[in-house]
């Protein structure tokens, strides 16, 4: 699991459900690596373009919206150390 995962996980939930939610993102990690390449080879097929018709949306309880904040700045740093740029 990268490192940042570990990080936010816990600025995120509260304690009691911790472990529920490392287990869960654990869950979600493994099956990217499971579906991600047959996916990827889809949109390969159906040309570059296609690319562009993956995003992703986040649905945020407003009145959680500052802790979402705070953790996509976390995230944030840590993806451009490892070269994104925005």
């Amino acid at each position: 699991m990268p490192q940042h995962g570990r990080i936010i996980i816990p600025e995120l939930v509260t304690r009691p459900d911790l472990l529920s939610a490392v287990t869960l993102n654990g869950v979600g990690v493994n099956l990217a690596r499971a579906v991600g390449p047959a996916l990827g080879s889809i949109v390969v097929a159906a040309g570059l373009g296609a690319v562009f018709l993956l995003n992703v949306e986040y649905r945020i309880d407003p009145e959680r919206s500052l802790e979402f904040t705070k953790a996509m700045q976390a995230l944030s740093v840590s993806r451009r150390r490892d070269g994104a740029i925005r």
